[in-house]
């Protein structure tokens, strides 16, 4: 039983990292279909869901990587990366105020991401968030000023 556990890991793990080799390669509709493969095993993996949604953004499928995004974050829901990727493919989509949110959460989990916080800046002017688009670059400024010697 142990050595089909460890089979059955190792070649899920090949099968991950040839997705990603091909996505890298610039295959990315042989990627998607490794990892949509790696998904019927186990539908809600996280890493794979990611890379899955990474691959259908990049064949210009929002819709089906904003899904893919939203499923993620369920496994995962203090990932910045996959707020931040949400909320990209939600402002894609025209979404602004929507990704505007998405980019907060990835805030509140990765504070001192510049570029989450320049995510920010433009999400909320794309909304109509002037306010909100000046606290976001205030905070940008402050994460890439140069440090003063002490």
């Amino acid at each position: 039983m142990r050595e089909a556990l460890t089979r059955d890991a190792q070649y899920r793990d090949a099968g991950f990292a040839l997705g990603q080799s091909l996505a890298a390669a610039g295959d990315a509709a042989e990627a998607r279909r490794r990892f949509a493969t790696l998904l019927e095993d186990r539908p809600d993996d996280p890493a794979a869901l990611a890379e899955y949604a990474r691959t259908a953004w990049e064949l210009g499928q929002r819709d089906n990587a904003l899904a893919a995004y939203e499923r993620a974050l369920a496994g995962e829901p203090m990932s910045a990366t996959l707020h931040l990727n949400r909320g990209a493919t939600l402002a894609s989509l025209g979404r602004f105020t929507e990704a505007f949110e998405a980019g907060l959460e990835a805030a509140r989990f990765d504070p001192d991401s510049a570029e989450t916080w320049q995510f920010l800046v433009n999400a909320a002017r794309e909304a109509g968030l002037p306010e909100h688009a000046r606290e976001a670059e205030w905070i940008l400024r402050s994460l890439t000023a140069p440090r003063r010697g002490g």
